[in-house]
């Protein structure tokens, strides 16, 4: 699906913008705080239906207004996403409304960002959660799981909190039920991220290859509590943890990835060149499989990579992104760089200076 043409209104720094868009190439540079990213964002919007930093969507309101629109030419249909105080959002594609959880991964997307470093050094949060991303694009049946996971975990959480207050006594019917949920709904989200991130693995070295000059092998591991034979009698063997420490001690919300250089923890051992390597394979293994997985052109967006990558890296993500049928947008800067590497390719593209 090839974006033609943005229009944004009361969207961050922009009462009022129109951008026009090449089928490949797209860059967009100017100065920090320039609004560049910020047309990044509203494409991200389109396609996850929540902004890059998950903040609140009132933020991203214009000023004193009380509502932003994003409207979009998608090959020769038109898409609105508005959103408002009042009504909140809504998703329109030619002039059908869709709720948030129908509309992700009709427009799939990669972002690639100075922030990906933190998939390694941060928190097992921000891990999951991008796992969650990946894959709630591609499966609806995996977003639908996770809801509802979340949603028995939560009670599950608040039955436990609500012993120690003394405000309930212990139902070992109730908690068989809850336990019973998440066997259920957390046996089908640990089937789709062993799958995903076993394909990954068959992929991510070979990627890394090309953007490191070391030797070092790279790997990722899925660590997780349970296993399928395992989720049976798991959630029952802990209850007794769980009414003391208030909180339920086992389950795939307790997953992580583990990312590896030579067998040891990338977080622990991994050079900065490693680790910046590291992330950019991962996103591009994820393309890959999202390619595959989905039949549909992505969108790539490249924000500030410069940040993190030399001019040789920058070079080969682009050569390679080259490569592939997806639409690409960069943001930069410098105005000349990724526009001098483009020209150097002889190939067309747009550039936006703001």
């Amino acid at each position: 699906m090839i974006l033609k043409e943005l229009i944004l209104t009361n969207f961050k720094n922009y009462t009022h913008r129109k951008v026009d868009f090449h089928e490949k190439y797209n860059i967009i540079t100017g100065k920090n705080g320039s609004g560049k990213s910020n047309l990044l964002d509203a494409i991200y919007i389109a396609s996850m239906t929540k902004n890059i930093r998950n903040i609140n969507d009132n933020i991203l309101i214009n000023d004193s207004n009380d509502f932003f629109r994003i409207e979009m030419q998608i090959n020769e249909n038109k898409l609105v996403i508005k959103y408002s105080m009042a009504r909140k959002k809504e998703i329109t594609y030619n002039d059908n409304l869709y709720k948030t959880k129908e509309w992700l991964g009709q427009l799939p997307c990669i972002l690639i960002s100075p922030d990906d470093v933190e998939l390694i050094n941060d928190g097992v949060e921000i891990r999951r959660r991008w796992m969650d991303m990946q894959l709630s694009q591609i499966y609806p049946p995996y977003l639908s799981a996770l809801i509802c996971y979340q949603e028995v975990l939560d009670q599950r959480n608040a039955y436990l909190k609500s012993l120690n207050q003394n405000i309930v006594s212990l139902n070992e019917n109730i908690m068989d039920a809850w336990d019973m949920q998440l066997e259920k709904y957390g046996t089908i989200i640990y089937h789709y991220r062993y799958e995903f991130l076993n394909q990954l693995q068959i992929t991510i070295n070979e990627i890394y290859q090309g953007f490191s000059s070391g030797n070092e092998v790279v790997s990722l591991a899925y660590k997780t509590d349970m296993t399928l034979s395992h989720f049976k009698g798991a959630l029952y063997g802990h209850r007794e943890k769980d009414i003391y420490t208030l909180k339920t001690n086992i389950g795939v919300h307790r997953d992580d990835i583990l990312f590896k250089v030579n067998d040891y923890e990338t977080k622990k051992v991994g050079s900065q060149g490693q680790i910046k390597s590291s992330v950019i394979a991962l996103k591009l293994s994820t393309m890959y499989w999202m390619t595959a997985k989905s039949n549909k052109h992505l969108w790539i967006l490249c924000d500030d990579i410069y940040d993190r990558l030399d001019m040789e890296r920058l070079h080969k993500l682009i050569l390679l992104l080259s490569k592939t049928q997806h639409q690409l947008f960069f943001t930069d800067t410098d105005t000349h760089r990724i526009v001098h590497l483009l020209q150097s390719m002889g190939t067309e593209f747009m550039h936006l200076e703001l």
